[in-house]
């Protein structure tokens, strides 16, 4: 039987911040998947879903720059006020939303109107990430984490809507009204009070010095970004319904990946900076053998022979979901490192590994004429093992 000290101690850990928000992250992420089960249904693999995709994927390939925004933030906080960060990020954020918005205009030549939308809410997502990050560093861990998980209770009742009103193109309805769900998280983050920051007089940092960090995190972004709007061009080149398929598989990784993760990730940001130094966390595959052969294992999945969709998927989620224990544990690495030990030389090493694979992937695609699957695989397996031995030779503490 439990003692009362074991009982007390449970009840202690489920009424932690850490702990609702865990169950709420949970909720959100089933929601989100309920979603995308939810566009298949109504929409089915069709061109249709084809084409919402390529401006769904125009929002997620610059929100992409989120974990950029992030990471500089962490550090730009240190020295600056957040209305300065804000300041300085506005340029930047235009800039990378500009790069990936043109990206998408070459490689799809979508609408005009839909696409500007598409830019806007990427956009918008960006600086609720800002505020996010700056809430949770000032000790707001749950009420910021709450805000962050706003568009998977808010995108089910609005595609019904939509849908229920019959409009002869769905797509003209969906994609505007999404624009407004940015705003209303920025307005609840409004309504969160921090306390006055602990930022002294003398410490100052100059534009260009901030300017210079935005960029060396935004290298890896650029290459994210730039191989989601590849690869998503490769897969509409498959045939009808292919383009949905992947994009809601990345979706629904994604959704897991960068909601449980930033659980993690954000609600250590405090304890992080005051401790100063690196707190032990229980994080599996710390082995590169582990690493290795599991990646060998899923290789072979990419010489069988696709016929239907059931077979693609299967081929595709082999490779995802070790992917994602890898990933999540490069995330809590790089993200522990550079919160408590910064160095300049890592993130540049760290960003340029994304640029070197994704031009890489994309002389293979057009002059080799290589297979999907080669790409998801070479990006989704092999780069994280690349960086995670990157990141492992810079650090300077125990994880």
């Amino acid at each position: 039987m439990l003692s009362l000290q074991t009982f007390n101690s449970y009840k202690e850990k489920i009424k932690s911040p850490y702990f609702i928000a865990i169950a709420c992250s949970s909720a959100a992420t089933g929601l989100g998947i309920i979603r995308e089960i939810l566009i298949v249904y109504l929409l089915g693999f069709t061109k249709v879903n084809d084409e919402l995709q390529i401006y769904l994927g125009a929002i997620f390939s610059i929100s992409l720059f989120a974990l950029s925004v992030r990471m500089t933030c962490l550090n730009l906080l240190q020295k600056l006020t957040v209305g300065q960060v804000i300041g300085i990020s506005i340029p930047i954020v235009a800039g990378f939303t500009f790069l990936m918005t043109a990206g998408v205009q070459i490689f799809f030549d979508p609408d005009p109107f839909l696409l500007t939308c598409a830019a806007t809410c990427g956009f918008l997502n960006l600086f609720v990430t800002l505020l996010i990050t700056y809430k949770q560093r000032e000790n707001r861990f749950l009420a910021a984490h709450l805000v962050y998980l706003v568009p998977n209770f808010v995108h089910i009742p609005m595609l019904l809507i939509i849908y229920g009103l019959s409009p002869s193109n769905p797509i003209q309805w969906f994609i505007p009204s999404i624009c407004t769900v940015p705003l209303i998280q920025l307005a609840l983050l409004a309504f969160i009070k921090t306390e006055k920051p602990s930022l002294t007089p003398h410490q100052k940092l100059s534009i260009r010095a901030a300017t210079k960090l935005y960029l060396q995190h935004g290298i890896a972004a650029l290459g994210e970004g730039l191989f989601q709007t590849v690869l998503r061009s490769a897969f509409l080149s498959l045939g009808e319904g292919y383009l949905s398929l992947l994009s809601i598989i990345i979706r629904i990784y994604e959704a897991l990946r960068v909601i449980l993760i930033e659980t993690l990730v954000g609600s250590k940001l405090s304890s992080w900076i005051e401790e100063g130094k690196a707190n032990h966390h229980a994080i599996a595959l710390d082995s590169s053998k582990i690493h290795l052969g599991i990646s060998a294992l899923t290789l072979g999945l990419i010489f069988f022979k696709t016929e239907t969709y059931i077979q693609f998927s299967v081929q595709l989620l082999c490779i995802m979901i070790p992917s994602f224990v890898f990933s999540a544990y490069l995330r809590v690495v790089y993200a522990k490192f550079n919160t408590l030990a910064y160095t300049s030389k890592l993130i540049i090493q760290f960003g340029l590994y994304n640029l070197v694979f994704v031009l890489f992937l994309m002389y293979s695609t057009i002059e080799l004429n290589v297979g999907v699957l080669w790409l998801i695989w070479i990006w989704y397996l092999g780069r994280p093992l690349c960086q995670i031995q990157l990141v492992k030779r810079h650090m300077v503490f125990t994880i």
